[in-house]
């Protein structure tokens, strides 16, 4: 816990730094060096600290981008979940700031690309519902929809999202009138 929350902040003369891994990530490019990155992420989640100061937008921007890059990376993609996780479990870190991250569509997109892989779907859904409970209904719903408008010629997104959306509802973490009112179904 000590590691994570030395590395959440560096300080020095009077300045405090930004989050030392999410530095890391954004200057090296390798994806052995990317997974070592979402590998610490997981790993130092735990602290209060380092997650509180994983909510940096560009920081969960350069994360998504990264598992963009390597969306055929099975072990990427994994990690990147894994450390989704292990960050929507903290109390410190505000979830909210990965629905304006576009972390909706990065997350139904790994699932739909490997859909084949039980851990990548699993954890997939999981970080949807931890989401879904932890946003505001409307801004999780306008998300959601505007990651299925993206990519609705992507018969394997809208596949995943379906069966993500499923999954949400059977969840149990929304009401039926936030969904209502965010107008993304019929009324």
């Amino acid at each position: 816990l000590e590691v994570g929350k030395s590395l959440a902040t560096a300080e020095g003369e009077g300045i405090r730094a930004e989050n030392l891994v999410l530095t890391a990530l954004r200057r090296f490019h390798t994806d052995v060096d990317c997974t070592v990155i979402l590998d610490v992420i997981v790993r130092l989640g735990v602290s209060e600290e380092f997650a509180a100061s994983m909510a940096v937008i560009s920081g969960l921007v350069e994360m998504h981008r990264w598992v963009a890059i390597y969306r055929d990376q099975r072990t990427i993609q994994s990690k990147a979940l894994a450390a989704l996780l292990v960050l929507l479990q903290s109390k410190s870190f505000q979830a909210p700031m990965l629905v304006q991250t576009n972390c909706i569509e990065v997350v139904v997109a790994a699932a739909a690309r490997h859909e084949d892989d039980p851990d990548i779907s699993s954890r997939a859904q999981h970080v949807l519902l931890l989401l879904a409970e932890r946003c505001p209904g409307d801004a999780f719903y306008r998300a959601f929809e505007a990651s299925l408008r993206q990519q609705v010629s992507n018969g394997a997104f809208v596949a995943a999202a379906c069966r993500a959306f499923c999954g949400v509802l059977k969840g149990g973490c929304v009401q039926e009138n936030e969904i209502l009112r965010s107008g993304l179904l019929p009324m």
